[in-house]
């Protein structure tokens, strides 16, 4: 996917009303090149700021809504272990559910991520 936006991305992030999350591994070709990019937060730092927001999203969600939520986190990571890839359609909605795949985009619900430098 990397490839067709023409850039060398270090992170891509999808928001939604569910939550957030670091769909870098999707949407790169060699996650090993691009681990060597991501050098502007830890790791650790990521993971805990995104698991932090959302955190705050999911608290307002009703209890079933927040279960499914944390099952699809826990199947993507499975999946994600299991070194699993799939196209960007299938990674948007695999990362939040109802999201839409553009050229060069992933459009969410309420949120877009689009390709750095992007107006």
């Amino acid at each position: 996917m990397q490839a067709g936006w023409g850039k060398q991305q270090s992170y891509v992030v999808a928001f939604g009303v569910g939550g957030v999350a670091d769909v870098t591994r999707r949407y790169t070709a060699d996650y090993a090149a691009t681990q060597t990019r991501r050098t502007k937060v830890s790791e650790q730092w990521l993971a805990n700021a995104i698991g932090g927001v959302t955190g705050q999203l999911r608290a307002s969600l009703p209890t079933e809504e927040r279960r499914e939520a944390e099952a699809r986190d826990a199947a993507e990571a499975a999946q994600l272990r299991a070194g699993a890839g799939g196209g960007a359609a299938a990674a948007a909605q695999q990362d939040l559910p109802g999201a839409a795949v553009l050229p060069g985009a992933a459009v969410l619900p309420g949120a877009a991520v689009l390709p750095r430098g992007s107006p």
